[in-house]
């Protein structure tokens, strides 16, 4: 398997690695999911978010301003379907995999989030999402200006000022470094936090085979990241690859900085010494 692997059949995510904007959020979420279950069904999960919003449609008929028929979205997402996060989905891949966070309706911040903006965006509205420092977060933008959305919390409605309060006690930023953090995320930025998330979970649990295939995407979206590589490279190990390894860092040892170049030498000295014992 190459260092660097191709994408053909994640037309979404193959977007992403090309920096262009529009994007399927739920389509490059079910593709990540893919990864875990490669025969999984995408129009499964599609079918379940058309039904969501349908629900939503038809209880958003009778509001008259943005904000109630923002709480009207939020009642059917959160108190009809029950969508909600615990501190337990933070210990548990599935709560990454939109299709799992769909059937279990548990999730994390970001995963949960991907509901609204799933629903917000088939009932035409304008609702994204804000990779806010601590915590994901939906934007809608209202008449009266930008409302927020926990979709961990049960779907909370905040205003820009309660927002900025709420995510101050909760990152212990001041609001003036907090408020250049409420724009709309582009999805480049949401998947990379979604796989980040993912990477983190699966080298706490010593999951090789997880930590690898995060990892080749996140390599694809950031070639020039040395951690990404590094970590790739240590997986590698783990998994007793050593030709990728000696593939990954094929000529950038003389472009590292020192201290990195000492921690590749020492991969690629556990490398060659595995392809030798093979030998």
């Amino acid at each position: 398997m190459p260092p660097l692997c191709h994408f053909e059949d994640d037309v979404e995510f193959t977007k992403l690695i090309g920096f262009q904007r529009s994007v399927s959020m739920t389509q490059a979420a079910l593709e990540i999911a893919r990864d875990a279950r490669p025969s999984l069904d995408f129009q499964t999960t599609q079918l379940r978010l058309a039904a969501i919003a349908d629900d939503a449609r038809g209880a958003i008929v009778k509001h008259r301003n943005d904000a109630e028929t923002l709480k009207a979205i939020c009642n059917v997402i959160a108190g009809t379907y029950g969508f909600s996060g615990s501190a337990s989905c933070f210990d548990a891949a599935d709560s990454s995999y939109l299709d799992r966070v769909v059937e279990t309706r548990r999730g994390i911040p970001i995963s949960l989030s991907l509901i609204y903006i799933a629903v917000g965006e088939q009932l035409g509205l304008p609702i994204s999402g804000v990779a806010a420092p601590a915590h994901f977060l939906c934007r809608y933008e209202s008449d009266e200006g930008p409302l927020f959305v926990d979709a961990y919390g049960g779907g909370r409605i905040m205003s820009e000022m309660e927002c900025i309060e709420w995510l101050g006690g909760v990152s212990g930023l001041s609001a003036q470094d907090l408020r250049p953090t409420l724009q709309t995320a582009p999805p480049r930025t949401i998947v990379l936090r979604m796989l980040n998330n993912l990477k983190t979970l699966h080298l706490r649990k010593d999951n090789w085979l997880g930590a690898e295939r995060v990892l080749r995407r996140l390599l694809a979206l950031r070639p020039s990241s040395f951690i990404d590589r590094r970590d790739l490279a240590s997986v590698s190990l783990m998994l007793g690859r050593p030709g990728r390894v000696i593939d990954l860092f094929r000529g950038q040892v003389s472009h590292l900085l020192p201290e990195e170049r000492l921690a590749v030498e020492e991969l690629l000295a556990s490398a060659r010494q595995m392809l030798a014992a093979c030998n």
